[in-house]
């Protein structure tokens, strides 16, 4: 399993900073868990794993201006009428 760290710590010399992802033997995660130092975390996701489908408002300059939520919503405060709308993922 691996641990993200909520504080610094040093690892046989390496000082490693709050939010790294390390792995380690399972006593030594569930020490540094208990001691509130660093918490689990599922596993560290490889490059390109993970991505979600995201759709973006456009401009006319291709700027983006928003993101549509699954349910077609907007993150805008008022009702935008999209130019185009541009899919990544």
């Amino acid at each position: 399993m691996s641990i993200r760290l909520l504080e610094a710590i040093s690892i046989a010399g390496v000082d490693k900073p709050i939010g790294t992802t390390v792995n380690g033997s399972a006593d030594w995660e569930a020490g540094l868990v208990a001691s509130n130092k660093a918490v689990y975390v599922d596993r560290v996701l490889a490059p390109g794993e993970g991505r979600v489908p995201a759709e973006f408002l456009l401009d006319d300059e291709g700027n983006v201006t928003g993101l549509v939520g699954p349910d077609g919503i907007t993150n805008m405060d008022m009702p935008l009428s999209p130019v185009r709308v541009a899919t990544f993922g």
